[in-house]
């Protein structure tokens, strides 16, 4: 690791994988495979560029294809009729329509079918929000499609370009029968509420012991009250969220990735209530830990500045 932090499962699914993916979803999956596989050093450099380039077209393809999707949805999306939602796209590239769909689900918590149409043939990504089957509900539209599968939480199909339609109605009152308000409000459970001065290196080395962590093993969700805002937060990149936070003579620098897309930085005045994951934070050799906001409130007032609930 050039920039000497310690390898953690993190770096593992948000920088390596996305490079290993990206092969199969805008190339050749081999090209993965033979850097995984090769003990040739000059072989793995050229490798892993390949795969740097594949990942970076597989970004701009997902980007365009999310700018006319926020669009679509900031001018479409009424959260009191739709249920489950299908969007669709002419030539949208197959292989980033389930990042995409995976994205929409985080900004309006709905299940969500993303399609790309192509002549005479349309090819869709399917991904669920908590405790929904998304499954059983695709096979109860099942008349209107070519084939489909997977499990409860993610699926993948095929349809005729001329059902799609029909598609997209039936897949809403399929979703409005099985859920409830309650089931499409996005609930976060902290695990523990902690304050700025219990953070500091020991405990993040303790945290660490519990790892590796993923989907069976969450990383640890903190709540911590009453932050003063320095200075002010900031859009940074495509739509993250970058702030400094401090409680009488501890500060933290802060990032909430892909949040300015239902929070504005503009919104954000102290005194504020976060919930967030601890991580560190790498550059030129010098590490921090800093706070990774999952969500954020106002502290006076029970909701989230989106509307998000956490208790």
């Amino acid at each position: 690791n050039k920039d000497g932090a310690t390898v953690t499962a993190g770096h593992l699914a948000f920088q390596v994988a996305p490079r290993i993916n990206a092969a199969g979803r805008m190339g050749e999956a081999k090209n993965a495979l033979r850097l995984l596989m090769t003990d040739n050093m000059e072989s793995a450099k050229i490798l892993s560029l390949e795969l740097e380039s594949e990942n970076s077209r597989r970004r701009k393809e997902e980007s365009a294809i999310m700018e006319q999707v926020v669009n679509h949805l900031s001018e479409n999306f009424d959260p009191e009729k739709d249920f489950g939602v299908v969007l669709s796209g002419n030539d949208w590239h197959p292989g980033v329509i389930g990042i995409i769909a995976s994205r929409v689900v985080e900004l309006i918590n709905r299940p969500t079918v993303v399609i790309s149409t192509m002549d005479d043939a349309a090819r869709g990504s399917a991904r669920s929000i908590s405790g929904f089957d998304l499954l059983s509900a695709l096979s109860a539209c099942g008349r209107h499609l070519e084939k489909f599968g997977g499990h409860r939480a993610a699926a993948g199909l095929t349809l005729l370009p001329s059902e799609l339609d029909a598609f997209r109605r039936a897949f809403n009152l399929e979703v409005k029968k099985r859920v409830n308000n309650t089931s499409l409000r996005p609930t976060l459970k902290p695990d523990l509420e902690i304050q700025l001065s219990d953070i500091n290196q020991r405990t993040f080395q303790l945290l660490s012991y519990f790892g590796p962590f993923g989907i069976s093993n969450p990383t640890p969700l903190f709540l911590i009250r009453n932050l003063d805002l320095v200075g002010s937060a900031r859009k940074v990149g495509t739509n993250h969220l970058r702030l400094r936070v401090r409680k009488v003579d501890r500060e933290f620098d802060a990032i909430g990735f892909n949040l300015t897309g239902r929070i504005s930085p503009e919104n954000l005045k102290g005194p504020l209530d976060i919930v967030c994951k601890l991580r560190e934070n790498s550059y030129r050799g010098i590490s921090k830990i800093e706070l990774q906001v999952l969500d954020v409130r106002l502290s006076a007032g029970q909701h989230s500045l989106d509307g998000e609930v956490y208790s």
